[in-house]
């Protein structure tokens, strides 16, 4: 499928397609980033930190930074599966983006 639209406001699909697109992107840079830094992370994690950064990165893009919103759309469309519990995810992502988990 291609991005192109002739003119106007795009379409739904395309706006969709586009949000795909860009969400997988984020997600492999965020995952690139973390191999690189080489990232140590706890196999008993049910999402990785690179899920977590994703989906903090998607609702601040897309949901106008509504952690719940961005969670459940995340999860709904198979992006993450394994999708913590509001609450799980709030203390997930201040321990792990704070800094309080070491990048060794």
């Amino acid at each position: 499928m291609s991005l192109h639209y002739s003119g106007g406001i795009p379409t739904t699909k395309v706006k969709e397609k586009l949000m795909d697109t860009q969400i997988v992107v984020v997600f492999c840079l965020c995952d690139d980033m973390l191999k690189a830094l080489h990232h140590y992370e706890d196999k008993q994690c049910r999402m990785t930190d690179a899920e977590v950064m994703t989906t903090a990165i998607v609702a601040m893009l897309y949901f106008k930074g509504n952690f719940r919103l961005a969670s459940q759309y995340m999860c709904e469309h198979g992006y993450i599966p394994n999708m913590l519990s509001r609450s799980r995810f709030n203390r997930v992502c201040t321990q792990r983006l704070s800094g309080e988990v070491s990048l060794e």
